[in-house]
């Protein structure tokens, strides 16, 4: 059997980086859900997370939420708008969900009712991303909507940043959602400001302010993965940037013509088949991947280490060669301490 390529996840590091990602926000009262989704829910993993100082986990599929649910690993969120169709499931799994939506919202009331039960929502609004909410103009309607709905609690308002258009979060779009928050008249509504990409306004030194004084919680994933801040890749500090590590084993090492003369070059077992539009980086210096196919890595060796047929190099991951690694059934996933 196969044992290469191999992903590796160090949960101690990962406990570790999300306590210091805590710690970070701490002085701000702000609270975290550490986000499993891109490792597809592993429980260990939420475990450390949890041991990390996350207040609960969050995940956008219900297969990773049922996952984490089975180990026995709660409070749950689910991190997307449920679809029509799995809105009873919702309401069993998770707590909380993200929602936008009036038809979906009166589903899963239905849904709750019938079980006797209260689910939460976080009630969402597209503040630029232009991905999932309600325009602002748009947001108190649909909150005077959701709480008088039976069996739906309204949790909070909440606004994503970063993933669809790529821009950093800017203060403004802070004000603009506590201003929402205040208008809806419920000082104990959670105001959760966004992911990982938050914490480069706070790395900054620019988040205390009138404003931002009021967002209570954040969705952390790829930081507590990484270690780094997602708008520019700078670690974070007392965050390790080797949480996750690539393993694969070299099946050809060759020299060849170059236009920069005879270098040596390896291949790789893995591919985009592994890595989808992901990139990774040769841990050793003097090594440098030259390209990558759908089942080939080829590795420029020629100014490092001695690499021969059955050598395994290590590699470090971007979140899109993690996301797919997770998902590959072709790579061993290994966690340990």
């Amino acid at each position: 059997m196969s044992v290469y390529p191999k992903l590796t996840v160090d949960l101690a590091k990962l406990q570790h980086n999300m306590a210091a990602i805590v710690e970070m926000c701490r002085p701000f009262g702000i609270s975290s859900f550490g986000v499993t989704k891109v490792c597809l829910g592993w429980p260990e993993v939420g475990q450390a997370l949890l041991e990390g100082g996350a207040i609960g986990l969050a995940d956008s599929r219900l297969r990773n939420l049922r996952r984490l649910k089975e180990a026995g690993l709660s409070p749950l969120m689910l991190l997307r708008s449920p679809a029509l169709s799995e809105v009873e499931e919702v309401v069993e799994t998770a707590q909380i969900s993200l929602n936008s939506e009036k038809a979906v919202l009166k589903a899963l009331s239905d849904a709750a009712a019938a079980r006797g039960v209260v689910h939460q929502v976080l009630l969402m609004v597209d503040l630029g991303d232009m991905r999932e909410g309600v325009w602002d103009d748009k947001l108190l309607d649909l909150y005077a909507y959701a709480r008088k709905l039976p069996g739906i609690e309204v949790w909070g308002l909440g606004a994503n940043f970063a993933c669809l258009n790529g821009s950093p979060p800017w203060r403004g779009q802070y004000q603009r959602l506590a201003e929402l928050a205040q208008a809806c008249g419920d000082p104990s509504l959670v105001i959760s400001g966004g992911n990982s990409s938050t914490l480069h306004i706070i790395r900054q030194g620019l988040w205390p302010g009138e404003w931002t004084s009021h967002v209570s919680n954040l969705r952390i994933g790829e930081s507590a993965f990484l270690g780094w801040d997602i708008i520019d890749q700078t670690p974070l500090p007392g965050c390790y940037q080797d949480v996750c590590r690539l393993l694969g084993e070299v099946i050809e090492v060759q020299d060849k013509p170059t236009p920069q003369g005879l270098r040596r070059r390896a291949l790789v077992a893995l591919g985009k088949q592994d890595l989808g539009t992901g990139s990774i980086r040769p841990i050793q210096e003097g090594m440098e991947v030259k390209g990558i196919t759908s089942d080939h890595a080829v590795v420029d060796v020629t100014g490092g280490p001695h690499v021969e047929v059955g050598s395994v190099l290590a590699f470090a991951v971007d979140y899109w060669a993690l996301l797919a690694l997770c998902t590959s059934p072709y790579v061993i996933k290994e966690a340990f301490r």
